[in-house]
């Protein structure tokens, strides 16, 4: 090796690198976790009697679920109405901000207004 070789391998070995370690803490992104707001909350915008059809976000099926809107009591519950293709009818309840994220918003056919007893 030639002086040069030697003068540049000696300038390598007195550098000192960063050590590197991983960072620990977080789980929250940093201006904190995400408020509910209508815009990813769209199952509370809609009224009682409304009648839609929506499809699963992560469904690959172009497919999608009638639905009615029976009961609400925001912002814990709505009671849904799921038609199914053939004829049955399923009444479940859910948490409107977490059906909201699960599918996409909704194509609205129109309201039915229920009498008041």
């Amino acid at each position: 090796m030639s002086t040069a070789e030697d003068t540049l391998e000696e300038e390598l070995r007195q550098t000192k690198y960063p050590k590197f370690r991983v960072l620990t803490g977080g789980g929250m992104p940093p201006e904190g976790p995400r408020k509910p707001t209508d815009e990813f909350n769209w199952l509370a915008a809609q009224e009682v009697g409304t009648h839609f059809w929506t499809r699963h976000r992560a469904s690959k099926e172009v497919d999608y679920n009638e639905y009615f809107i029976r009961f609400m009591n925001l912002p814990w519950a709505v009671l849904l109405e799921w038609r199914l293709p053939d004829g049955k009818i399923l009444n479940y309840p859910v948490d409107p901000q977490r059906f909201s994220n699960m599918f996409e918003p909704p194509v609205v056919l129109g309201v039915e207004k229920q009498e008041s007893l």
